[in-house]
Formats: C-alpha cells, sequence, structure tokens
C-alpha cells in the first residue's frame, strides 16, 4: 500500500468514525402528519348523518344515540409506524374503534382497541405495526362507534421518510 492510498483510507476510517454518510446511505427521517377529523372523517352511513355534526375542531355525535364515524388517512407514506387519535367526551362513555391495515389488493388486518372516557378530558387511542401482526402499516382507515357526546378531534400519523442523502 502506498502512501496515497494509505492516507485516502485514513480519511474514510476518520468520516465512518463521524458517522458521515457514505454513498450506499440512505437519510430516512422520522415526521408526524397532524390533520384534524373534519379532513378525515365521515359519518358511515346516511342514516348517522342528522346525529353526526363536522365543527371546526372535530367530528362530533350530536345526537342521542350512537352513530358510526369512518376516518381514512393519506397512504402516501412509506412506512407508518404509529397512529394516534384524540377523542373528547361531554359525558362518561365507553369507546371503542376498529384499526384496519391494508388495501383493496392485500388482506386486510383488523384491530380493536377501547376506552372508557370521562366528561370533559380528552383521550388518545395509538395503533401501531405490531396491532396488525406486521413491520409497517401502509394504508390506515378505522371505524368508531361515537357514543352521544363524543367527539374525534385530531390525529397524528407517525412515518419514515426517505429522504435521499
Amino acid at each position: 500500500m502506498n502512501a496515497r492510498t494509505s492516507l485516502f483510507a485514513a480519511a474514510l476510517a476518520a468520516a465512518a468514525s463521524l458517522g458521515l454518510p457514505n454513498q450506499a446511505d440512505a437519510a430516512v427521517m422520522n415526521r408526524v402528519f397532524v390533520g384534524n377529523a373534519t379532513a378525515y372523517c365521515q359519518s358511515a352511513l346516511p342514516v348517522f348523518d342528522a346525529r353526526i355534526r363536522k365543527r371546526p375542531l372535530a367530528v362530533q355525535n350530536d345526537g342521542s344515540t350512537s352513530a358510526y364515524v369512518t376516518c381514512s388517512f393519506p397512504g402516501q407514506f412509506e412506512a407508518i409506524t404509529g397512529i394516534t387519535i384524540n377523542f373528547a367526551s361531554d359525558s362518561p362513555a365507553s369507546l371503542t374503534c376498529t384499526g384496519v391495515s391494508g388495501t383493496g389488493g392485500a388482506p386486510a388486518r383488523y384491530s380493536v382497541k377501547s376506552v372508557d372516557l370521562v366528561n370533559n378530558w380528552q383521550y388518545a387511542l395509538t395503533w401501531e405495526p405490531y396491532d396488525f401482526a406486521d413491520t409497517s402499516i401502509i394504508f390506515f382507515s378505522v371505524s368508531c362507534n361515537l357514543p352521544p357526546g363524543v367527539g374525534i378531534q385530531d390525529s397524528y400519523i407517525s412515518f419514515t421518510e426517505d429522504v435521499g442523502q
């Protein structure tokens, strides 16, 4: 090995020890996409339309009986690592939602989550890949049976994105 090759090898080793990316490394960033329920959620059937109100900061069940709401979130992300949906309640209630991961061409996977709500508090339900026995979520939708006085407020989609080098 000549002096020039030795110097290049030493410089390469120094760069590697500093954690500098080389040609083969991809830069993967963790990101969070925040959205309001009015953008993604709607009543599941026309029979529920009279009970569901899209307020500026929530999709709320203003009726006197439960109503189903379905939310479908953007799927342009490479790998969703978690979805958190926030709820609020005007009165004590039990809330159950079913998360669905999959596409029309792939088998759907389901994960049911429940929470007991107390009035005037905010609650969150979170789904992660392990809830679907998977390593990542590509598309995600959720169906919730909203009791009277319960609203879906906002959502947080955590995902990874390859931003190059």
